[in-house]
C-alpha cells in the first residue's frame, strides 16, 4: 500500500523563521490523534518534532535552554 508524504509548512514563535517538514501523511495523523512526536514521527529529527510541538525552531530552543549536553560524556569526564 502507498504511504504519500506531505510537507506542512511552520512558523517559529521566536524568530518567525519558517520551517517546512516532510513526513508520512499516516505518521502526521497518528501524532494528531494523540501519539507521542517521537513515536509517530521517528524519521524526523529532534528539531523537527519540537518545531511541531511547540513552534519553537532548534536555534531557538538553544538560545533560551543551551545546548543539550551529553550525560553519557560528562560522568566519563568525571570518573
Amino acid at each position: 500500500m502507498d504511504n504519500p508524504t506531505t510537507t506542512v509548512s511552520v512558523v517559529c514563535r521566536l524568530c518567525k523563521g519558517e520551517q517546512r517538514i516532510s513526513a508520512p501523511v499516516t505518521a502526521f495523523l497518528a501524532w494528531e490523534n494523540g501519539a507521542f512526536a517521537q513515536d509517530a514521527l521517528p524519521m524526523l529529527s529532534a528539531d523537527d518534532r519540537e518545531m511541531l510541538i511547540s513552534q519553537t525552531c532548534g536555534d531557538c530552543w538553544a538560545d533560551m535552554f543551551g545546548e543539550p549536553e551529553d550525560e553519557f560524556q560528562e560522568n566519563w569526564e568525571n570518573n
